[in-house]
């Protein structure tokens, strides 16, 4: 199934991925790589970010999360419709 953002399962998944930091893990456990081997389809974050999650600051988590919505926009039809 492709997965449409935002999607409905989300918050379903948003109380397992809140850390002892409170910055949750923008993770939906569909965890492969796009053709290009750069992004994570699921979580749309790069191999460098996935890796360095665990141990990066709540501002680093919160850059990376920017980043990720980011990708999300340009991604997304819908919101390509807006601008």
């Amino acid at each position: 199934r492709r997965l449409e953002w935002p999607d409905p399962e989300l918050p379903r998944l948003q109380d397992r991925r809140l850390n002892a930091g409170g910055v949750a893990s923008p993770c939906i456990n569909i965890c492969r790589l796009d053709p290009t081997g750069r992004l994570c389809e699921g979580c749309l974050r790069t191999i460098d970010e996935i890796g360095m999650w665990s141990t990066a600051s709540d501002a680093e988590r919160r850059a990376i999360l920017k980043a990720v919505a980011e990708r999300r926009a340009l991604l997304t039809p819908q919101a390509n419709l807006r601008r």
